[in-house]
C-alpha cells in the first residue's frame, strides 16, 4: 500500500529523486505519511514528506528546480515545493541540523517504497518525530498525527509502559501525550 492518491506520478518523483540525491551525494530521509504507512498504519497522504541536513538546503532547491519543482512557501524549518504547473505531488521538507540528521540517519532502516528504495526513520524515531509535531502544532494537523501515533502504537505493538517509551514522550512529547498513551495502551500491547 502506497497511501498516496496518485501513486504512477508519486512513484516517478521519488524515483527521481533518489536518484538525483544519490549522484549529487544529497542524504535524505522519508518521513510523514508514506513512513507511516511503511510502519505499518495504512492511510492516504497528498504529498509527500522529506528530511535533509539544513545545509544542504540550496543543493536540494537546485535539485528540484531540475525535476521543474519550486519552492511556494518557506518556514524556515520546513518549506514546501510545487510542480512549476501547479499540478504534480506536493513535496514537504523538513530541514535539521548535521547532528539531529546523522543521528536519524544512521538508525534508518531502507524500506522499498513505490518501487524505489530508500531510507526512513525506524519506528522509535518516527513516533519521536510525531511527538515533536504533537507539541508545535494544533488543531487538524495535531489531531492528524494524533491519529498516527494511536495507529503506529496498535498496529507495531508498542509497549508503552517502557522506560524508553516514557523518555520518547518526555523528550519529544508532552505530559498529555504520555498519560493519553498509558490510559489507552498500556498493558494492551
Amino acid at each position: 500500500m502506497s497511501g498516496l492518491r496518485n501513486v504512477e506520478e508519486a512513484a516517478a518523483l521519488l524515483a527521481a529523486i533518489a536518484q538525483a540525491a544519490e549522484k549529487r551525494g544529497l542524504p535524505f530521509l522519508l518521513i510523514g505519511g508514506l513512513a507511516v504507512v511503511e510502519h505499518g498504519y495504512g492511510r492516504t497522504t497528498d504529498d509527500m514528506d522529506l528530511m535533509i541536513r539544513r545545509a544542504d538546503q540550496a543543493a536540494w532547491i537546485e535539485l528540484f528546480a531540475a525535476l521543474n519543482y519550486r519552492p511556494w512557501q518557506d518556514g524556515g524549518s520546513f518549506m514546501q515545493f510545487e510542480l512549476a504547473t501547479g499540478k504534480g505531488t506536493p513535496l514537504d521538507i523538513m530541514l535539521i541540523g548535521d547532528e539531529t540528521f546523522s543521528q536519524l540517519h544512521a538508525g534508518a532502516v531502507r524500506r522499498t517504497v513505490l518501487g524505489v528504495e530508500v531510507p526512513l526513520p525506524n519506528l522509535s524515531h518516527l513516533l519521536a518525530l510525531k511527538f515533536h509535531a504533537i507539541r508545535h502544532t494544533r488543531g487538524s494537523r495535531g489531531m492528524k498525527d494524533m491519529g498516527d501515533v494511536a495507529s503506529l502504537i496498535e498496529v507495531n505493538h508498542v509497549d508503552v509502559t517502557t522506560p524508553e517509551f516514557r523518555e520518547l514522550c518526555d523528550k519529544y512529547g508532552t505530559a498529555e501525550l504520555y498519560d493519553y498513551c498509558q490510559r489507552n495502551y498500556g498493558g494492551k500491547n
